[in-house]
């Protein structure tokens, strides 16, 4: 149950209130396949982040962007079992809102053809924000 919670948060990672910058490259597609890769945040204005932890050996738990404004987490339980959480998103510019009844919004730090950066506010953190990174899968 802990693991779908955090997937579930990791999955409004693309909400809550986050920090404006630019991305890299507007002209990369959010739309696709992006691994969990990295997940942390700041500490005293620095970026602390560890490896993303897959409880499945064999599987990545990843979001998918879909071009119909959907975005589904995709995560696995130890025994490889695959569990998924379905929302809506929008963007506009380096802004993802997710959701809408409750929306919630971001915006995107990195955004290359293989690399999704978002920071977003979280209170874990001394400094109230958490970065998760994804690495674009097929």
């Amino acid at each position: 149950m802990k693991k779908i919670i955090l997937l579930f948060v990791a999955a409004l990672t693309l909400g809550g209130t986050f920090v404006s910058c630019s991305s890299d490259d507007d002209s990369a597609s959010l739309i696709g396949k992006w691994a969990f890769y990295k997940t942390g945040g700041t500490v005293s204005g620095n970026e602390i982040l560890t490896d993303y932890e897959n409880y499945c050996s064999t599987k990545r738990d990843y979001m998918e962007f879909k071009s119909d404004g959907t975005a589904v987490t995709h995560y696995f339980n130890s025994d490889c079992s695959e569990g998924t959480y379905s929302s809506t998103y929008t963007r506009s510019g380096n802004t993802i809102t997710l959701g809408t009844e409750s929306p919630e919004t971001a915006t995107i730090l990195q955004l290359t053809g293989s690399t999704l950066k978002v920071k977003y506010t979280d209170e874990d953190f001394p400094d109230g924000y958490g970065i998760t990174v994804f690495q674009k899968i097929n």
